[in-house]
């Protein structure tokens, strides 16, 4: 279970004994899912984080007028419903789908937060964590709003490619490298946009200043 939590970006930075009381404090859980089989749907309570131990699941929002929109496709080490559980509503936006047979390990966030056995410095690297995954994915939905809301033949295969593209050497996906694609296809659009630095510190020819 230690080396789940430790392959998950929300508990990077603790050490293996910091690991082992957070195991300790909140006792995640494991489940298996087998393909297609939905995980969670859209309107259930959520009050734990999902760490994708194996395979890879399919985020979809069911709209009230009968159709359906994919949002993302989560791997190997991506945390599932993070966002739901930082909400006063607690309930999931989406319906989760497993894409393959896979294996989620469940963390309690509150516990994480009110157990008095987990110091404020590993609450803090958890914290900080969170945020940095939160503020990411809001990057990337802002991205994939303006690029597919042009809806032509060119855009649509550029937010394709840079969606499938980018892993890191653990074989995660890589929100960086993702966004270097997605950077030069705005740049290819945009040319006044060219030579100007993004908020990651690339010019819009996918170069990187930092």
């Amino acid at each position: 279970m230690i080396s789940v939590l430790k392959n998950s970006k929300i508990f990077q930075g603790l050490t293996a004994d910091e690991l082992e009381k957070v195991c300790q404090a909140v006792m995640p859980t494991e489940k298996e899912y087998c393909k297609n089989q939905i995980i969670i749907n859209q309107g259930e309570p959520v009050h734990k984080i999902g760490i994708l131990k194996k395979g890879s699941a399919i985020s979809t929002k069911y709209h009230f007028n009968g159709n359906a929109q994919i949002l993302r496709i989560y791997h190997q080490g991506e945390a599932l419903l993070l966002e739901a559980v930082n909400t006063t509503l607690l309930t999931s936006p989406v319906t989760l789908i497993s894409q393959t047979d896979s294996v989620v390990v469940y963390v309690s966030y509150a516990e994480i937060v009110k157990e008095d056995a987990i110091s404020p410095k590993i609450k803090e690297v958890i914290m900080s964590n969170c945020s940095e995954i939160l503020s990411n994915e809001l990057i990337r939905l802002m991205y994939k709003i303006d690029v597919l809301s042009k809806r032509n033949e060119q855009q649509v295969p550029h937010y394709r490619r840079w969606q499938h593209h980018g892993k890191n050497q653990n074989g995660f996906p890589d929100i960086f490298t993702r966004h270097l694609f997605l950077v030069q296809d705005i740049g290819e659009e945009y040319p006044e946009h060219k030579g100007k630095n993004c908020c990651y510190g690339c010019d819009f020819q996918g170069q990187q200043y930092r």
